[in-house]
């Protein structure tokens, strides 16, 4: 049995360590999984941190959102931990293959062929990679270039590498279908709308608060808010809301199972800062829900402007989308049942994971 290494980039917090599980759940059994760095215990409490550290730590923010002054800063500060690494010369046991679980770590993959010698790439693309730009653009083709198996969580990314000439696989998120999945009719609703993220800023907390504290003076509203804040970030909010006018916000922090919220709830909030995929988008739709989204490129594969979704390009057109499905329950429910028809193509299917499970072994060279 082949041997992969596996170097998380985050914990099973959110989304993303969502997404790693469930590819990590496609290959449980097929090869020995080993797990380094910070977040190596959030995924095998028994797993031996058997790598130095500051290789989960080089990381390349090139990805649609992050500013310039960012990419250039982690990029020099992990090319000087890169050579450190390099120059130590660390014996590590011998794996057959090495899965990064983000683009950020593309810069990991210079270092295989002689930290890890004869071991294979696997590198998952979560983020709006970019592959474009003299510099940066051309760093990023040639790491993808040196991956045995690019695997996006979209096609629209993949779609994208495909121009570039990379070829990628994509293994969209998975989700199991809720056993109850009914939703209150639209006037036993207790939320107007629902927020996932917390007070993260790539979620769009900051234009949530704007959204709040204008809407709420213009009628009464009620917003749950999922995630973990800050003290100072739910009082930011609380003060936000014209409590005059009888809004309210509602916390109810970090939870494992949002379905009974979202069945209360008549439209969700994705004011996100940069294009990516947005779980919540998918678990809205099983209680047919729709939802309000910056218009973004890159993010087709789950948001439809006026079909599941309705796209904005300022706060102001956030506040007239809110308003005008609030107030227009045909089109509250036509928006919803079209995000309920697209989220059933996310519904898991065990082809996907056999399909999964054949590129990776083919990219082993294993039969």
């Amino acid at each position: 049995m082949k041997n992969i290494l596996v170097v998380p980039h985050i914990g099973l917090s959110g989304g993303a360590g969502l997404y790693i599980k469930q590819i990590l759940s496609e290959i449980k059994g097929e090869f020995n999984i080993s797990f380094t760095g910070r977040y190596a215990n959030d995924y095998d409490s028994s797993s031996p941190n058997c790598v130095d550290n500051q290789i989960a730590d080089i990381i390349f923010p090139y990805y649609e959102g992050v500013s310039s002054k960012a990419t250039v800063y982690y990029f020099f500060l992990s090319m000087y931990k890169l050579i450190k690494v390099f120059l130590s010369k660390k014996t590590v046991k011998r794996y057959d293959a090495i899965l990064l679980t983000s683009g950020i770590q593309m810069l990991v993959i210079l270092l295989v062929p002689y930290v890890f010698k004869q071991a294979k790439v696997i590198i998952l693309i979560q983020e709006n990679w970019r592959l474009d730009g003299w510099i940066f653009g051309a760093i990023s083709r040639y790491l993808c270039s040196r991956s045995d198996l690019v695997v996006s969580i979209t096609k629209s990314w993949s779609d994208k590498a495909e121009r570039a000439g990379i070829e990628s696989y994509v293994y969209r998120n998975m989700y199991a279908m809720p056993e109850n999945v009914s939703a209150d009719s639209f006037n036993e609703k207790k939320f107007d709308f629902v927020y996932f993220g917390g007070d993260q800023k790539i979620k769009g907390f900051e234009q949530l608060v704007e959204f709040c504290y204008r809407l709420s003076r213009l009628r009464s509203i009620r917003v749950g808010i999922l995630g973990e804040l800050s003290k100072d970030s739910i009082n930011k909010l609380k003060s936000s809301v014209n409590s005059y006018n009888g809004s309210e916000v509602v916390f109810f922090g970090f939870l494992d199972d949002t379905s009974h919220v979202l069945k209360v709830s008549k439209i969700l909030l994705l004011p996100i800062t940069a294009p990516h995929f947005c779980r919540p988008a998918i678990e809205a739709g099983f209680f047919r829900i729709p939802f309000l989204i910056p218009n973004y490129p890159g993010i087709s594969d789950f948001a439809k402007d006026k079909f599941n979704c309705s796209m904005y390009g300022s706060t102001d057109e956030m506040i007239t989308s809110a308003l005008k499905i609030l107030d227009d329950s045909e089109c509250l429910n036509k928006l919803g049942s079209n995000n309920y028809i697209l989220s059933r193509d996310f519904v898991y299917s065990a082809n996907s994971g056999v399909k999964l499970l054949e590129a990776i072994k083919g990219a082993l060279n294993e039969n």
